[in-house]
């Protein structure tokens, strides 16, 4: 699979995903009746996904970074 194909594929997953939390927050969906167990893993994934944006924003600046010596700026 070429790499803009898995861009876009990201794309369009995260405004689904978007779309659809927000659909739930105008609807009124309480999440405040789930279990403990289900809350702690939804913490541990979105601290998950915030490590792995950082390291993906660490390597685009550094690739930026690098890309700007090499052609001397």
């Amino acid at each position: 699979m070429r790499i803009a194909t898995i861009g876009v594929l990201l794309r369009a997953s995260g405004l689904i995903l978007g779309i659809v939390a927000v659909v739930a927050l105008l609807i009124g969906v309480d999440v405040g009746h789930l279990p403990p167990w289900l809350v702690k893993i939804a913490i541990y994934k979105l601290a998950f996904i915030a490590a792995v944006a950082m390291l993906v924003a660490g390597a685009i600046v550094g690739r930026r970074a690098r890309e700007r010596v090499s052609r001397g700026r």
